[in-house]
């Protein structure tokens, strides 16, 4: 899907839990959802950032990764239920 503007995108920020994992919680700095948005975006600290586009870089890099390969992405989340508590630790 095309965005023109992360401004139709539901807006999240990461929260570190005291056992080490991460939640996402609704960024109070913008509207409540209607849940009719066609994305989400959310600010996430610089660390957990970089460390995670270093494991993709290697990653795609051991599997011969080239430019315009068609590839698909699982994120943890995709049964999650949004009325529900989705922790992926």
């Amino acid at each position: 899907m095309t965005l023109t503007s992360g401004k139709y995108c539901e807006q999240f920020y990461a929260d570190k839990q005291s056992d080490g994992s991460w939640m996402l919680g609704l960024d109070n700095n913008y509207p409540y959802p209607t849940w009719n948005e066609i994305c989400g975006r959310a600010a996430v600290p610089a660390r957990q950032n970089t460390d995670a586009g270093g494991d993709l870089g290697r990653f795609t890099s051991e599997i011969r990764l080239l430019d315009n390969d068609a590839y698909f992405v699982q994120t943890g989340f995709e049964y999650c239920d949004i009325k529900s508590v989705c922790n992926i630790a």
